[in-house]
């Protein structure tokens, strides 16, 4: 009861209880001043019913554990109910704390969205510096799967950033630049590099990229279309064969961003093994 006492308001969730809440401060000698009530909307669950433990309900602890950023916890859960005088919704503890005032808390039931509250765990992964992504990311990566994750992964990371909704996340998409079926990947590139077009583009590609320095994503992708100058190709004629036989796909990340990321020497390995040396 002293915390109530020491606190300047007091939310409640359900009306009918502030009678009794009234009846305490009225009745005791404490000397304090009674609070301001405010009624919280309640919060529904997904299907739209009460939240609770035997239904399911997430504590923020679990939350955390299935990797979303605090930030976005704390961000998602103060919209519901709540809206920002400006309408943004993707909002720092300090923009959070400027802005928040109890004449912009609605009066109707608000209900969880968990898609909406994974949109903005990616905002704010995407905001995040890739410093601070990549000491919060590491933790979260399955070894057993991916026990390798090459020499530069703030570059893995850097290239992942803008697929990642959770930390947990990564486990879904490093498998684009480590597959785990290394047979199947390198069956594939063989398959690519049998054309001999695709051949002939992916050895100009190769010798481009081995003369490359520094290896920057800048200068790696300038190599690429002066390779396909160099054999007559551009555009998707150009990327599309490089990218599937760099990550098994014709569409993903920025060839730059995938071959930082990769390594030079696991790079160019992967290009060789598609031309079949």
């Amino acid at each position: 009861m002293i915390s109530i006492w020491k606190s300047p308001t007091l939310s409640v969730g359900w009306v009918t209880s502030q009678i009794l809440r009234s009846k305490f401060f009225y009745s005791t000698h404490l000397g304090a001043n009674q609070p301001v009530f405010a009624h919280l909307p309640t919060v529904l669950g997904p299907d739209g019913r009460k939240l609770s433990k035997r239904e399911g309900a997430t504590s923020v602890q679990e939350m955390k554990a299935q990797g979303y950023p605090p930030d976005a916890i704390l961000n998602y859960v103060s919209l519901l109910g709540w809206s920002h005088p400006e309408e943004k919704e993707v909002l720092s503890k300090e923009e959070l704390a400027a802005s928040m005032s109890l004449d912009r808390v609605g009066r109707s039931d608000c209900q969880l969205d968990p898609d909406k509250f994974r949109w903005v765990s990616q905002q704010h992964l995407a905001q995040q510096s890739l410093e601070d992504l990549v000491l919060d990311v590491r933790p979260f990566i399955d070894r057993e799967r991916f026990p390798d994750t090459g020499d530069n992964f703030s570059a893995v990371i850097d290239t992942l950033r803008t697929r990642l909704s959770t930390y947990t996340n990564i486990n879904e998409h490093l498998g684009l630049l480590f597959p785990e079926d290394k047979l199947s990947a390198e069956l594939l590139r063989k398959e690519v590099g049998a054309d001999p077009e695709v051949k002939r583009t992916l050895i100009a590609v190769r010798e481009k990229l081995q003369a490359l320095e520094p290896w920057e994503e800048e200068g790696i992708g300038t190599a690429i279309r002066e390779a396909g100058a160099s054999a007559g190709v551009k555009g998707a004629e150009l990327f599309h064969p490089v990218r599937c036989v760099l990550i098994g796909s014709e569409k993903g990340p920025d060839l730059g961003k995938i071959l930082v990321g990769l390594g030079m020497e696991e790079g160019i390995r992967r290009i060789g093994q598609a031309i079949g040396e």
